[in-house]
C-alpha cells in the first residue's frame, strides 16, 4: 500500500558539506547515514551558490522541481544548465560540482545509489 508523504513531514538532514538541508524521502538500509547508505531519495532547496557535497562511489541524478534553475560547473568539463524543463542530469558523486543559481532558490529532487550495488534511472 502506498503512503502519502508530505514535504513538511519529511525528516531534515544537514548536507554533508554543511551548506544546506535536505528533506529525506527514503533511504536504505533504514536508519542509514550519509556515510553508509545503499540508495537514497531526497529533495533539497538550493538557496545560494556553492559546491555540492562529494559522495565517492555514488551515482547521482538531479532534476529541478521549482525555481528558474542552476548552472552547474563540473571540474571535468564545461557548465551544464539545469532548469525545470530539462531532463534529469546524472553524474558521479565524486565529481566536483559548483552550483550557480540563475535567479532565486530552486528545489531539486535527487536519487543517489551506491555504484556497483544498485543502479537507478530517473526520468
Amino acid at each position: 500500500m502506498a503512503a502519502l508523504l508530505r514535504q513538511q513531514d519529511l525528516p531534515l538532514q544537514t548536507w554533508k558539506n554543511g551548506g544546506g538541508v535536505t528533506a529525506e524521502i527514503a533511504i536504505s538500509p533504514q536508519g542509514a547515514h550519509l556515510a553508509d547508505f545503499d540508495w537514497r531519495i531526497s529533495m533539497a532547496t538550493i538557496g545560494a551558490d556553492g559546491g555540492f557535497s562529494e559522495f565517492t562511489g555514488i551515482d547521482r541524478s538531479l532534476v529541478i522541481l521549482a525555481g528558474k534553475g542552476v548552472s552547474l560547473q563540473f571540474d571535468k568539463g564545461g557548465p551544464q544548465l539545469l532548469t525545470p524543463k530539462d531532463k534529469p542530469l546524472r553524474f558521479a558523486g565524486e565529481d566536483k560540482v559548483y552550483a550557480s543559481l540563475l535567479q532565486d532558490e530552486v528545489t531539486d529532487f535527487n536519487v543517489t545509489t551506491g555504484r556497483g550495488r544498485y543502479c537507478h534511472l530517473l526520468r
